[in-house]
């Protein structure tokens, strides 16, 4: 008997950066801007930051800013600034009609004829300052050679900035990326999102944030969860959910995470901020399972987790913005480190494999996993092999098999990385607990690339 293989969690991006020890165990990023400063007075200006805690929490003002990159020059994109023609483009993401649908239309028309609710600048490429071509890996990973070349060649940049009503049916997220998509549909724009830092192609952005769905506009790769690592330790940060503002929310916040307990512990902050997009948050909630993780019914019958919110001093992030800090207990803390590293499939539990299938699988997998790994040291991303693991002796030994996250290949081509799962059955051995695994009794492999594309067997 094998365990059935769980599938990693690809939603939340734990961003890549290179900070010494603790870049080494999970990928960094520390929030900054790289663009210039809106001109002041327009919808989402840098506001001076004070050490006072911001007020209790409610739906504010939603704040999109997305911009446009393009070939053309100054001259020719300003005509893009004319809001008679920026109305002519609703019909492609409100079209209007019935219910909702009429309601959003009617937004959208409402907030790009009043210049208090949006603006559009244009401004030359080296103005706004575009990332730099050395970070095109990492802010463009879904972009092909000449689509990145197209985007460091910009010359100008059209931003668009929205500001109203947060909370749901969140009209502002929509409006904002549904225009912002039309527009570099008809300038053939590529679009540079400062708040996930990504660079992408209008057809991704329009798939992810242009939504029909009434109650939430929200979408996990709408916002990014960061670490950011504590002066004091080279192997703890915290955990910022941030780009909130676009929904009315507030950005959010977990301190004192340790690295390996980060890409656990950022799927359920992420899972908090898709709740904090279409309710307000107060001071206490209790949450089950199936409040955090819908999409996941295996997990509905978990135990309650009871998150403590309390305003917390704004040093990284939206200025513009407030910050909640979360609290759980360390217990809780705990079993969330350890069973959100995986995803529990529906009939989670032993899956039965004869010997045979068992061994046409390995045979593939010797064959293929050379390839898989110089592939992965090539292009870098995420390397994930499937081992058992024998717990028992004799007849009675029962055979486990679980994910390993792979962090090194040595001379002699054993691979070192750690465990992904929570044993069911191995004694002693736990979920992050670094493990050495010899190539032939790998029996499978997931290699996630930073392009987003992924290769499995099983």
């Amino acid at each position: 008997m094998r365990s059935f293989p769980a599938t990693r969690a690809t939603r939340t991006r734990i961003l890549v950066g290179s900070l010494s020890t603790l870049a080494a165990a999970v990928g960094l990023w520390i929030w900054q801007p790289w663009h210039a400063t809106p001109s002041p007075g327009a919808p989402g200006a840098a506001t001076s930051v004070t050490s006072a805690p911001p007020a209790a929490p409610t739906f504010r003002d939603a704040f999109v800013e997305i911009a446009v990159a393009t070939s053309l020059s100054e001259e020719e994109l300003a005509v893009w600034q004319d809001r008679r023609k920026l109305l002519s483009l609703l019909g492609t993401f409100a079209p209007g009609g019935p219910g909702e649908a009429g309601a959003l239309r009617t937004a959208a028309e409402a907030m790009v004829r009043d210049d208090q609710a949006s603006t559009f600048e244009v401004m030359s490429a080296e103005r706004f300052i575009l990332p730099p071509v050395d970070d095109a890996e990492l802010v463009a990973p879904q972009l092909d050679a000449a689509q990145r070349a197209r985007f460091f060649a910009s010359t100008s940049v059209l931003v668009l900035r929205f500001r109203g009503s947060g909370g749901p049916p969140h009209h502002t997220a929509r409006i904002g990326f549904g225009l912002a998509v039309s527009v570099a549909e008809q300038v053939g724009g590529i679009l540079d999102d400062e708040v996930r830092r990504r660079v992408e192609m209008p057809a991704a952005v329009k798939a992810r944030s242009v939504l029909p769905d009434v109650r939430s506009a929200f979408h996990d790769d709408s916002i990014v969860v960061e670490l950011d690592p504590d002066e004091d330790s080279s192997t703890r940060g915290r955990l910022l959910g941030l780009g909130m503002k676009r929904y009315g929310a507030p950005d959010l916040e977990l301190r004192d995470v340790e690295a390996h307990e980060a890409p656990a512990l950022a799927r359920f902050l992420t899972a908090l901020c898709r709740i904090a997009a279409v309710r307000v948050l107060p001071e206490s909630l209790t949450l089950t399972p199936a409040d955090l993780f819908p999409d996941e019914p295996a997990r509905a019958g978990g135990a309650p987790i009871q998150v403590r919110f309390t305003p917390a001093e704004l040093a990284t992030g939206n200025p513009d913005n407030e910050l909640l800090s979360v609290s759980l207990d360390l217990s809780t803390r705990t079993r969330l480190a350890r069973e959100l590293g995986l995803v529990v499939p529906e009939d989670a539990g032993l899956h039965a494999e004869s010997e045979s299938e068992f061994e046409a699988r390995l045979s593939r997998v010797r064959r293929e996993l050379p390839g898989m790994l110089a592939r992965w040291r090539q292009a870098g991303g995420a390397l994930f092999v499937l081992v058992d693991f024998t717990s028992g002796a004799g007849p009675d030994a029962e055979v486990e098999s679980m994910w390993v996250e792979a962090r090194s290949l040595e001379a002699r081509g054993r691979l070192q990385g750690t465990l992904a799962n929570e044993p069911a059955h191995v004694l002693g051995t736990h979920y992050g607990d670094p493990v050495e695994v010899a190539q032939p009794v790998i029996s499978g492999y997931r290699l996630e690339l930073p392009s987003g594309e992924r290769v499995a067997f099983p």
